[in-house]
Parts: structure tokens; sequence; C-alpha cells
């Protein structure tokens, strides 16, 4: 077989294993696509839900969403990047940095339910942010900061290391160096892996738990007297009577064991 006739029947394989892996993909998205297209409207999109979730839209979703990304990305990009060009211009390679890089690399793998029980205890009951975008924000940045710090210092690593030689051999400090060579060389890569972390927050926003807290002032003292779950519009639908939603028995004990899991995890009580 010439070499022509091997190379077309590579290209020719290589179509097919390509429509059979598309295609059915295009058909999924394409049948839900159509399946939910009458749904989106202006009242779904622009109108806070009603009657625990049954009715209304996803405008307060949307919004929540948006700011809490923003903030993360103010709060994360500037410090991850700073501590990716520390790692990668100025830190020794020693024992030391590369612990230190094994502890962010082992802090990108926890899970965010995690991130969020942290951040519960710290933002929101600790430093009393309560249930606000501040206290969102600083929780997911501090779960997006070991990623943006590893494929922030792996986009520097790339640049040529020729490129800083040549610019310190002609008289540049390392700052210069940096700000004026590598930066700019790395700043494609810096860029296209920006938006995995930021997908990862993102995604994560719609999971945050709905609470509720309580607080007593004695004089300049604010302390939180009691913590209370409120239940989720899912909870909250499951334990309604079955005269407004019929619900089966299997749900409502679903419901209960997830109830009776938070009420042990952030027990209701006086301080």
């Amino acid at each position: 077989m010439s070499r022509f006739a091997v190379q077309r029947l590579g290209v020719g394989m290589l179509v097919t294993v390509t429509i059979l892996v598309v295609v059915p993909i295009i058909l999924v998205v394409g049948y839900i696509i159509a399946q939910g297209l009458s749904a989106l409207n202006a009242e779904f999109l622009f109108t806070a839900p009603r009657d625990g979730m049954r009715e209304g839209g996803i405008w307060p979703a949307i919004v929540g969403t948006f700011w809490l990304t923003v903030g993360t990305a103010i709060f994360s990009v500037p410090l991850g990047l700073a501590i990716a060009i520390y790692l990668s211009e100025y830190a020794r390679d020693n024992t030391f940095t590369r612990l230190i890089r094994l502890a962010i690399i082992n802090l990108a793998g926890i899970p965010s339910v995690v991130y969020g029980l942290f951040g519960l205890g710290l933002f929101v009951l600790a430093l009393q942010f309560g249930s606000s975008i501040l206290a969102g924000s600083l929780t997911l940045s501090i779960m997006t900061l070991p990623v943006i710090i590893s494929t922030s210092e792996e986009a520097l690593r790339a640049v040529p290391q020729s490129f800083r030689t040549v610019s310190i051999s002609l008289g540049g400090t390392r700052w210069q160096t940096i700000r004026k060579v590598v930066l700019p060389n790395a700043l494609p890569g810096i860029i296209s892996s920006r938006p995995s972390p930021h997908a990862r927050c993102a995604d994560r926003v719609p999971r945050c738990g709905v609470a509720r807290k309580t607080t007593r002032r004695t004089g300049a003292d604010t302390r939180v007297r009691r913590y209370q779950r409120t239940a989720s519009p899912p909870m909250e639908c499951a334990t309604r009577s079955t005269a407004t939603a019929p619900v089966s028995a299997r749900t409502r004990s679903t419901a209960a064991s997830i109830s009776a899991a938070w009420s042990r995890l952030l027990p209701v009580g006086s301080a």
C-alpha cells in the first residue's frame, strides 16, 4: 500500500471517529435546546422565583452568580498572579518551595463543600460578615486561588530562559524583565487558563445553602446567639402538605434524613 493510500485511510478513520463522537453530542444538545426553548421568556429570565420556586424566574440567581464571580476575580486574580510570579521568578528551588507547590496542588483537589464549611465558620460566623456577597466572594477566592497559582506559574515558566538572560544583559532589572518581557509573553497562557477556575466558581454559586442567623447585642459586643437553618426550596416543597403538592413517602423520608444531618452539623440552640 502506497504512502498516499495510507494517508487517505488514516484521514478517513479520523473523520469517521470524529463524526461518531460529535454527532451524538450535537443531537443531545439540540434536543435539550429544542425542548427547553419554549420555557425561555422574559418572565423566566427577569423575575424572582415564587411559591417555593414553582413559579417565577431565575433573575436573582443570575445576578448573584455575576457579582460573586466578579468579586472572586477581584480578590483571587491579583493575589494568585503575585504568588505565581514569586514562585517562578524569585523563590529558590529548595525543599520549602517544593512543599509550597505540593500544598497548592493538594488544595486544588479539596472538595468545594469543605471550602464552603470553612467560609461559613470563618467569614459568616467568626468575622460576622453574614450571608453576603463579600463572604461568598472570599470563600470562592480561597477555592480558586490554588488553580490560578498553578496555571499562572506554568505559563510563566513556559517563557524561555533566554528572554530573561538577554533582558538582564541589556541592563534591565529583574522587575523590569518580569514586567516588560516575561508577563507579555506569558499573558496568552495566563488568559487561556483563567476561565477554568472562574467557571468552577460560577458552578458552585447556585449550590450555596440558605441560612439565617440571629444576633444578640450586649453593649458594644455583638455575638451570634443562634444559628438557624432555613429549609431550601426543594426541602421546603418536600415537607409541605400533600394538599399543596403530592409528595411520595420516599421523598419525605429523604428530606427528613437531610434535615437530620444538617441539624447534627449546625445545631439550633441558644448561645
